[in-house]
């Protein structure tokens, strides 16, 4: 399988891990990576409740291993929270999906939730 085109994954954006949350909400920085031949769709996504309606920006960010570097990024992990800033605005992993071409991971596609 063909590895996602560098004609496509015309952005950047820097990936932060954060320790988990303490007990009063506060989290410290672990490490700052800056991603770069990636692909980042940002959508609006309305959600309603009795008093109001608001519009969250949400977003996918699509990830190849061939053509994105660094190689070694980690989105997710069980002792960190991952983010994403991309055009100023901080989201918040929510999930992450591999995607293989055969035996081998051909690329990812990152769940990013509402602006933190």
């Amino acid at each position: 399988m063909y590895p996602i085109p560098k004609e496509v994954l015309i952005h950047s954006c820097v990936l932060k891990n954060y320790s988990e949350e303490g007990a009063f909400g506060e989290r410290k920085l672990i490490s700052q990576t800056v991603l770069s031949n990636v692909r980042i769709c940002v959508y609006g996504k309305a959600q309603r409740d009795i008093h109001s309606r608001n519009v969250k920006k949400c977003g996918v960010l699509y990830y190849d291993c061939r053509n994105s570097s660094p190689e070694d990024a980690e989105f997710m992990g069980e002792d960190f929270i991952g983010t994403v800033v991309f055009n100023g605005t901080e989201y918040e992993i929510t999930s992450v999906k591999y995607f293989y071409g055969g035996d081998e991971l051909h690329h990812l596609e990152v769940g990013l939730g509402g602006a933190v």
